[in-house]
């Protein structure tokens, strides 16, 4: 096969807890990163487009059958160890509340020590920081053309490092010029304690 293209999607975003005589509401405000090399001043978003199993560096990652004490963690969005569709992968020692949500994890521990299973796929696709395809652009179909020879398992892997809401905020110049600021510190600047909120990708396959 060959893999055709890709797409990234990263987004910041803050959540406010309103009351109300009905109990508590979340009110969510989400923007999407668009400026290719943004990244919080503590935190940052690496990229991995790996291929492993048959004849490549490493085996396909076995699943592991979760104890009771993860079965009610193991969900669509929360994965130990491994899965094969997008989800929140976690090694043993994650505080994964049921029904949560990724930012309000008390607690974190990657599989594999962090690291991303097998090999990249290509010298220039194994880490990288940007946002080289963004999730709307035009041009993700034709944005690689990789031969693949199987049998292979190819992955996008994401590794965040996530913001400390508490982190020292930017001092705008009395007279702030909209156009000096790139669309997410402007977004900071409404929303100081926003942090990464959502990440995702996608695979442009072509079976031959």
């Amino acid at each position: 096969m060959r893999v055709r293209g890709y797409r990234q999607l990263a987004t910041i975003g803050y959540a406010q807890v309103q009351g109300s005589e009905g109990g508590v509401t979340r009110y969510v405000v989400e923007q999407e990163i668009t400026s290719p090399f943004w990244r919080f001043q503590d935190g940052n978003i690496s990229w991995h487009i790996h291929i492993f199993g048959g004849p490549n560096a490493a085996d396909v990652p076995k699943g592991v059958t979760a104890p009771y004490t993860d079965a009610v963690r193991d969900t669509v969005s929360y994965k130990r160890y491994w899965a094969d569709s997008p989800c929140l992968l976690y090694g043993p020692g994650s505080g994964i509340a049921v029904g949560g949500i990724y930012p309000n994890i008390a607690t974190y521990v990657p599989p594999n020590n962090g690291k991303p299973w097998g090999s990249a796929i290509a010298s220039k696709q194994g880490t990288f920081y940007d946002l080289r395809t963004p999730w709307r652009t035009h041009g993700a179909w034709d944005s690689l053309d990789i031969p693949v020879r199987g049998p292979a398992t190819v992955a996008f892997f994401a590794s965040v490092r996530q913001s400390n809401p508490s982190r020292n905020a930017l001092t705008p110049p009395g007279t702030v010029y909209p156009g000096g600021l790139p669309p997410e510190e402007q977004f900071l600047l409404n929303f100081p304690n926003a942090i990464y909120w959502r990440v995702g990708g996608s695979i442009i396959l072509e079976l031959e």
